[in-house]
């Protein structure tokens, strides 16, 4: 029950995340002196990485403007992301073709997923998920 508390509170779940991603760059590079999936990686996005993966995981199921993926982010990990952080990690990801903007609905600009974005997050989690279930793993045998 100690181990589910500590995932579930929002502090630890972040650093839990951090922890994993961390492990898996590693774990990659080791594998592949390379980290880039289809030379597309959320690391190149420097301190954004992060608000990235998140944005991305926002939009997969449609087009959302920068309030709408604030708090569909706040639903999901029950964290804020700020705008200051939100519009930067938008640019980024914009700027790598993995977003694009739709035409603005008043003084809302909606973004959604491109191709090459859907397959940056597939590889993202798909190396988290495969990390987790390895972690989890290698507990239930200690």
């Amino acid at each position: 029950m100690g181990f589910s508390i500590l995932l579930f509170d929002s502090f630890w779940r972040i650093a839990y995340y951090n922890v994993i991603r961390y492990t898996v760059m590693r774990y990659k590079m080791k594998q592949n002196n390379k980290v880039t999936p289809m030379n597309l990686d959320l690391s190149e996005l420097g301190r954004f990485s992060e608000p990235a993966l998140l944005i991305l995981v926002s939009l997969a199921p449609g087009a959302k403007h920068g309030y709408a993926i604030m708090e569909d982010v706040k639903a999901m990990m029950g964290t804020e992301m700020r705008a200051g952080t939100l519009y930067a990690a938008l640019n980024r990801l914009e700027h790598h073709g993995l977003i694009e903007p739709l035409p603005a609905e008043d003084r809302r600009k909606p973004y959604r997923l491109t191709a090459e974005g859907a397959t940056a997050l597939r590889d993202q989690l798909t190396n988290l998920g495969s990390f987790a279930r390895m972690g989890l793993q290698r507990l239930a045998t200690t």
